[in-house]
């Protein structure tokens, strides 16, 4: 059986490399290379680099996985963020379930290549610095209440993550930093099992 996996494995894998053109298959053959899919289809396929993941809605410590863990997918590009630097992240955790399932792969622009503020309704990846130096970070809702003042909301049916974070202009309470780091330009989620 492992026999047959292998060989229909590299089968596929010889495949694809036929339909990117790409002599190179591994990771670093892909990451960040420009690649057309066909001559009917026009856009523009990025490869991005899964570096690790985000507890969705939740503060977790915010670590990228060592090199061997990390992985590369395809990323259909967009006019608005062609060219820009991405990221990947998986999410765990079910404090974002409403709008992200556990899995899911969020594509993400590191907020330095941004040059507006996010608007209402986008996600964002958030990290805090706690003043023992600690990185956490988490993905959150970005909302503007009636006056302006920016929300950080999870969207979970969860009880424990149905509070919003009001977003801080520095520190909060003069020991943790709050700051986004990057939007949420894509999500890929798996398809549900189905359960008869």
């Amino acid at each position: 059986m492992r026999k047959i996996d292998a060989a229909a494995n590299e089968a596929y894998t010889d495949r694809v490399k036929i339909a990117y053109g790409q002599k190179d298959f591994g990771p670093a053959g892909l990451y960040s290379d420009q690649v057309k899919i066909s001559t009917k289809d026009k856009r523009n396929v990025s490869m991005v680099r899964v570096i690790g993941a985000v507890e969705a809605g939740a503060w977790g410590e915010a670590v990228e996985w060592p090199e061997e863990d990390k992985y590369t997918i395809p990323y259909f590009e967009t006019k608005e963020w062609a060219g820009a630097a991405k990221y990947a992240l998986e999410v765990y955790g079910p404090s974002m379930n409403k709008v992200y399932a556990e899995g899911t792969i969020l594509i993400c622009v590191p907020i330095v290549h941004v040059d507006r503020n996010p608007v209402p309704g986008e996600r964002v990846i958030v990290q805090r610095r706690t003043k023992h130096g600690l990185y956490e970070a988490t993905v959150k809702e970005f909302q503007l209440d009636d006056r302006g003042q920016p929300w950080l909301w999870p969207r979970s049916t969860h009880p424990e993550h149905q509070t919003p974070l009001r977003f801080p202009e520095g520190d909060l309470d003069g020991e943790d930093s709050v700051s986004i780091v990057a939007l949420v330009i894509a999500s890929f989620q798996p398809e549900p099992t189905a359960h008869w």
